[in-house]
Formats: structure tokens, C-alpha cells, sequence
């Protein structure tokens, strides 16, 4: 209970920040249109994104790359256990668990060398390098799972 009134206040006082940051007193620029205008842009739009949707980028990215990092550590540990199982296990179990095991690893290595990559990059390679390391953990996650269902 107190954990929900706690998470309820948090989320009341972010949503009043932002909203107190989105609608300070930030001058209003006026419309444009017709000579002088920039090409290629259209009324309204700027060379250079507003400093909130750049924050806001910067932390959905922040937040991303935090999310990613703790599941590559998840996997870590989930690895190590079943390493550590597999030692404990029998001879017949250890020999099918074994290939799929270095198998895990070398997805787990991949996916934090595309972590590496993501956290480099910018704008539309940033992207692209997210879908690979969301492909990336998924097919780490498939394994995962068929390494369990080779355990039983």
C-alpha cells in the first residue's frame, strides 16, 4: 500500500514538473510564412529541435540503455546458474546442455557488443542499432528458453 501511494505521488509531482517545464515562460516565436522563410521547413519548425524533445530523446535513451544493461546482467546470472546446474547435472544432461550453453554466451557477448554500439551512436543510427539490440536480446531470451526446455 504504501508503495502504490509512494509511486502515485512520484508520478503527480513528475507529471507537474513537466508540465510546469513544458509551459514556462518560453517566448513563443512567430508564425512564418511566405519570403524568408526556410526552405524545406515548414511553418513553425526550426533547425534545431526544441530543448524539451531533445531532453525528452536524450532520456528515453538513458532509460533504454539502463533497462538493456540490467537484462544483459539478468542474463549473466541466469547463465552462470545454469552453468552452474549443469555441473551438478549428469553426464547425459551436462552433454545436451553444454553447446547450448556456449551458444547462450556467445548471444550474451553479441548483445552487450551491440549495447556498446547503441551507446555511441546518434540520431537515426542510434535506431537502427536499437532494433539490432532489441533482436539481439530477443534471440538471447529464445535461447534462454530452450535451454530450460533441454534442462527438464
Amino acid at each position: 500500500m504504501t508503495r502504490i501511494f509512494i509511486f502515485v505521488v512520484l508520478t503527480v509531482a513528475a507529471a507537474f514538473v513537466f508540465y510546469v517545464f513544458l509551459f514556462s515562460d518560453t517566448p513563443k516565436e512567430p508564425a512564418r510564412g511566405g519570403k524568408g522563410h526556410p526552405a524545406g521547413l515548414s511553418q513553425g519548425d526550426s533547425k534545431e529541435r526544441p530543448d524539451i524533445i531533445r531532453k525528452a530523446e536524450e532520456l528515453h535513451r538513458e532509460t533504454y540503455q539502463k533497462r538493456v544493461d540490467e537484462s544483459l546482467k539478468d542474463f549473466e546470472s541466469r547463465l552462470e546458474g545454469l552453468k552452474s546446474d549443469t555441473r551438478k547435472a549428469g553426464r547425459k544432461v551436462r552433454g545436451k546442455l553444454e553447446d547450448a550453453l556456449d551458444e547462450m554466451s556467445r548471444l550474451l557477448d553479441d548483445a552487450k557488443g551491440k549495447l556498446a554500439e547503441l551507446k555511441k551512436s546518434t540520431g537515426e543510427a542510434w535506431d537502427r542499432m536499437k532494433e539490432k539490440t532489441d533482436a539481439s536480446l530477443e534471440a538471447l531470451e529464445k535461447k534462454y528458453r530452450d535451454v530450460i526446455s533441454r534442462k527438464k
